[in-house]
């Protein structure tokens, strides 16, 4: 877990660290996001050949959750480049 200690853009209240949970074929995964735009997706949405993406593009998505508002807020998170 990150240590910074962030808070709420919308009321100053403590945002509390957690993970977008992306459910498929009765698994669940953290959520990634990637640079850039594929059409190599299938009729309900998945990337086709996931194995052929530049791994240095993918992000995990860290997301954070204010305890007061509910405000969810993602940040795009490269393995190694902590910020």
């Amino acid at each position: 877990m990150e240590s910074k200690f962030k808070l709420c853009a919308e009321c100053m209240s403590p945002m509390t660290q957690g993970f977008v949970i992306d459910i498929a074929s009765k698994s669940a995964y953290q959520l990634m996001w990637h640079e850039g735009i594929t059409d190599d997706v299938d009729k309900q949405g998945f990337v086709k050949k996931f194995e052929n993406l530049d791994r240095s593009k993918i992000a995990f998505v860290k997301t954070y959750k204010c305890s007061k508002c509910g405000l969810l807020k993602s940040y795009a998170h490269f393995e190694g480049h902590e910020k």
